[in-house]
């Protein structure tokens, strides 16, 4: 489901990839914390693609108390680490929180800084 969710994204269908990953987000106790987490990631972006900036911002929250203290594992999640928080960042500055954006921006620059060697793959 989630490839397919992936799949309605690239094809720019945003409400249909936003069902399916709202759909997974509500069975989410079948699936490993790894897909639970690139699902969440991926809803933030797609809310975000959307314009629904006051649920990106309570979900994106809610996931960044989720993963605090969690260990980045490879440069795969430092990848969909740096999305997300650019995600979150581009909804505080539109909003004029700048402080929160400002943060935010600091923690993709070390994660960048941190997994230089792949920069490359980030967006």
């Amino acid at each position: 489901m989630f490839q397919y969710a992936n799949v309605a994204l690239t094809a720019g269908r945003n409400i249909k990839t936003m069902q399916i990953l709202e759909d997974l987000r509500r069975n989410r106790s079948y699936y490993s914390e790894a897909i639970q987490d690139k699902v969440d990631f991926q809803l933030v972006h797609v809310y975000n693609q959307l314009g629904e900036t006051d649920f990106v911002l309570k979900l994106g929250e809610e996931i960044r108390k989720r993963l605090e203290g969690r260990e980045i594992r490879d440069s795969s999640d430092a990848y969909d680490l740096v999305s997300f928080f650019k995600n979150m960042a581009d909804v505080y500055l539109e909003k004029k929180e700048y402080d929160r954006a400002n943060g935010l921006y600091e923690k993709i620059i070390e994660l960048m800084e941190k997994y230089k060697n792949n920069q490359k793959n980030f967006p």
